[in-house]
């Protein structure tokens, strides 16, 4: 799946011979091959997720570096992860092998954003909240997204760029805590649909319901600026 993805990229710029040698970037474990069990990367990090919550209650998972205050214990994780998986079951059939493209700074939700997108068998591809209306039309349209996250500061140039990615089903909006004081209250258009309605749905766990691959399936689709100018 993620071979189909990866094109060979062609440009206008001559790039020295020294760059071009041919180079082995394999890189061979010395050690046997172990069999990978049949539990997927993600349900193996949510049941870490509960013991650890369990054994450190009072332990904070993640903090939000401007703002300390703002912080996810572990449990608010596990339970959170699992309420972007409901909703991504419930509200938007969304199915093994299918994508979700984040436009967001670094908010604590993302990696429960990630995790409850991997629940359910589907993946999540992280866009830079500096690109362009196009270059977000481009990498949405490269990994074929249907689900859009977005911060607040970036939903005008997403709602833009999804013009033209008729995949794009749903697309929802976070606060991110970076708009000046002054700023106007961010009014939500009518197809886009507010996080705080997705934090307090009720949780369910999928994990016999969905098709593990290890081999096969994506986790993480990254992009780098320069694939996008290509």
């Amino acid at each position: 799946m993620l071979s189909s993805r990866i094109r060979p990229l062609t440009s206008c710029y001559n790039f020295p011979s020294s760059i071009l040698q041919k180079r082995s970037i394999i890189i061979k474990s010395k050690f046997k091959y172990i069999e990978p069990k049949n539990i997927s990367f993600s349900e193996q990090l949510l049941k870490r997720i509960w013991r650890h919550g369990y054994t450190n209650p009072s332990k904070s998972a993640i903090i939000n570096a401007f703002n300390p205050e703002e912080r996810l214990s572990f449990h608010d994780l596990y339970l959170r992860s699992l309420s972007i998986s409901t909703f991504l079951h419930q509200k938007c059939n969304f199915k093994h092998g299918n994508c979700v493209a984040t436009v967001l700074p670094n908010l604590i939700d993302f990696p429960a954003i990630v995790l409850g997108t991997a629940l359910i068998g589907g993946f999540t591809t992280p866009a830079s909240s500096q690109l362009t209306s196009k270059e977000l039309e481009i990498q949405f349209k490269d990994s074929k997204a249907s689900i859009i996250f977005c911060a607040d500061f970036t939903l005008e140039k997403v709602l833009e760029a999804a013009k033209n990615c008729p995949k794009i089903k749903k697309i929802i909006c976070l606060k991110s805590g970076l708009l000046p004081d002054d700023s106007p209250e961010v009014i939500l258009p009518r197809n886009v649909i507010s996080y705080e309605t997705i934090k307090h749905l009720e949780p369910q766990i999928f994990s016999n319901n969905v098709e593990i691959n290890t081999e096969r399936d994506i986790f993480l689709l990254p992009y780098s600026r320069l694939v996008l100018l290509f």
